[in-house]
Protein backbone atom coordinates (compact mmCIF):
# COMPACT_ATOMS: atom_id res chain seq x y z
CA UNK A 1 0.00 0.00 0.00
CA UNK A 2 1.47 3.56 -0.64
CA UNK A 3 1.55 6.16 1.67
CA UNK A 4 -0.92 8.30 1.75
CA UNK A 5 -0.41 12.35 0.84
CA UNK A 6 -1.78 15.42 1.63
CA UNK A 7 -2.02 18.88 1.45
CA UNK A 8 -3.59 22.12 3.08
CA UNK A 9 -3.29 25.53 3.75
CA UNK A 10 -2.16 26.19 6.78
CA UNK A 11 -2.08 30.10 8.18
CA UNK A 12 -1.94 31.35 3.72
CA UNK A 13 1.02 28.66 3.26
CA UNK A 14 0.64 25.50 1.54
CA UNK A 15 1.30 22.87 3.46
CA UNK A 16 2.08 19.14 2.37
CA UNK A 17 3.01 15.96 4.32
CA UNK A 18 3.52 12.48 3.08
CA UNK A 19 2.66 9.61 5.53
CA UNK A 20 6.23 8.06 7.05
CA UNK A 21 7.12 4.17 6.05
CA UNK A 22 5.78 1.94 8.18
CA UNK A 23 8.87 1.13 10.44
CA UNK A 24 9.15 5.27 11.13
CA UNK A 25 5.52 5.42 11.51
CA UNK A 26 5.45 3.05 14.82
CA UNK A 27 8.56 4.65 16.45
CA UNK A 28 7.26 8.00 16.08
CA UNK A 29 3.77 6.71 17.12
CA UNK A 30 5.61 5.24 19.87
CA UNK A 31 7.47 8.64 21.22
CA UNK A 32 4.27 10.96 20.65
CA UNK A 33 2.76 8.65 22.58
CA UNK A 34 5.37 8.51 25.11
CA UNK A 35 5.91 12.09 25.34
CA UNK A 36 2.04 13.11 25.19
CA UNK A 37 0.38 10.62 26.64
CA UNK A 38 -3.01 10.71 25.92
CA UNK A 39 -3.22 14.14 25.54
CA UNK A 40 -1.38 13.35 21.53
CA UNK A 41 -5.06 12.15 20.64
CA UNK A 42 -6.54 15.78 20.07
CA UNK A 43 -3.23 16.61 17.60
CA UNK A 44 -3.45 13.64 15.84
CA UNK A 45 -7.11 14.01 15.32
CA UNK A 46 -6.89 17.44 14.39
CA UNK A 47 -8.99 18.38 16.93
CA UNK A 48 -6.89 20.51 19.20
CA UNK A 49 -6.95 24.45 20.97
CA UNK A 50 -4.87 26.13 22.28
CA UNK A 51 -5.85 25.13 26.22
CA UNK A 52 -4.45 21.58 24.80
CA UNK A 53 -1.39 22.71 23.56
CA UNK A 54 -0.68 24.55 26.99
CA UNK A 55 -1.47 21.88 29.62
CA UNK A 56 1.16 19.61 27.24
CA UNK A 57 3.64 22.51 27.07
CA UNK A 58 3.50 22.45 30.84
CA UNK A 59 3.57 18.55 31.54
CA UNK A 60 6.73 18.06 28.69
CA UNK A 61 10.40 17.49 28.88
CA UNK A 62 11.64 20.67 26.97
CA UNK A 63 14.56 19.09 24.53
CA UNK A 64 12.57 15.94 24.34
CA UNK A 65 9.02 17.48 23.24
CA UNK A 66 10.94 20.20 21.06
CA UNK A 67 13.06 17.35 19.32
CA UNK A 68 9.54 15.24 18.72
CA UNK A 69 7.80 18.68 17.18
CA UNK A 70 11.09 19.27 15.12
CA UNK A 71 11.29 15.40 13.60
CA UNK A 72 7.46 15.63 12.37
CA UNK A 73 7.57 18.86 11.15
CA UNK A 74 10.72 18.29 9.12
CA UNK A 75 7.95 15.54 7.43
CA UNK A 76 6.35 18.66 6.11
CA UNK A 77 7.18 20.65 2.80
CA UNK A 78 5.64 24.56 3.39
CA UNK A 79 5.32 26.36 0.25
CA UNK A 80 6.97 24.16 -1.96
CA UNK A 81 10.28 24.11 0.18
CA UNK A 82 11.61 21.25 3.02
CA UNK A 83 11.87 22.23 6.18
CA UNK A 84 15.32 21.87 8.28
CA UNK A 85 17.50 22.93 10.93
CA UNK A 86 18.93 25.55 8.64
CA UNK A 87 15.38 27.10 7.64
CA UNK A 88 13.52 26.59 10.71
CA UNK A 89 13.62 29.76 12.91
CA UNK A 90 13.60 31.68 9.29
CA UNK A 91 10.12 29.80 8.72
CA UNK A 92 8.48 29.89 12.27
CA UNK A 93 10.18 32.97 13.80
CA UNK A 94 7.14 34.95 15.31
CA UNK A 95 4.63 32.00 14.22
CA UNK A 96 4.57 29.54 16.98
CA UNK A 97 1.31 28.80 16.25
CA UNK A 98 2.18 27.36 12.94
CA UNK A 99 4.77 25.61 14.00
CA UNK A 100 1.78 23.62 16.10
CA UNK A 101 -0.83 23.53 13.06
CA UNK A 102 1.88 21.92 11.39
CA UNK A 103 2.54 19.51 13.87
CA UNK A 104 -0.77 18.45 14.44
CA UNK A 105 -1.53 18.20 10.61
CA UNK A 106 1.40 15.46 10.08
CA UNK A 107 0.44 13.48 13.23
CA UNK A 108 -2.81 13.54 11.64
CA UNK A 109 -1.99 12.55 8.25
CA UNK A 110 0.20 9.81 9.90
CA UNK A 111 -2.24 8.50 12.35
CA UNK A 112 -5.26 9.55 12.56
CA UNK A 113 -6.70 6.79 10.60
CA UNK A 114 -5.21 4.34 12.95
CA UNK A 115 -6.89 5.75 15.97
CA UNK A 116 -10.44 6.10 14.36
CA UNK A 117 -10.11 2.55 13.72
CA UNK A 118 -8.95 1.51 17.25
CA UNK A 119 -11.56 3.36 19.09
CA UNK A 120 -14.06 2.37 16.98
CA UNK A 121 -12.92 -0.92 17.80
CA UNK A 122 -13.13 -0.21 21.56
CA UNK A 123 -16.80 1.23 21.37
CA UNK A 124 -17.73 -2.09 19.60
CA UNK A 125 -16.19 -3.87 21.80
CA UNK A 126 -17.88 -1.81 25.04
CA UNK A 127 -21.83 -2.39 23.36
CA UNK A 128 -20.89 -5.99 23.06
CA UNK A 129 -20.43 -6.80 26.57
Amino acid sequence: MACKTETREIRGKPVFVRQWPANKAMAMQIDVLTIMGDDALAFVLGDWNFGNLVYILQRVEKPVFIALVKECITAARVDGAEINEANFDVEFSGDLMRIYSIFSFVLEVNFKDFFVEGLAAMEELKKSQ
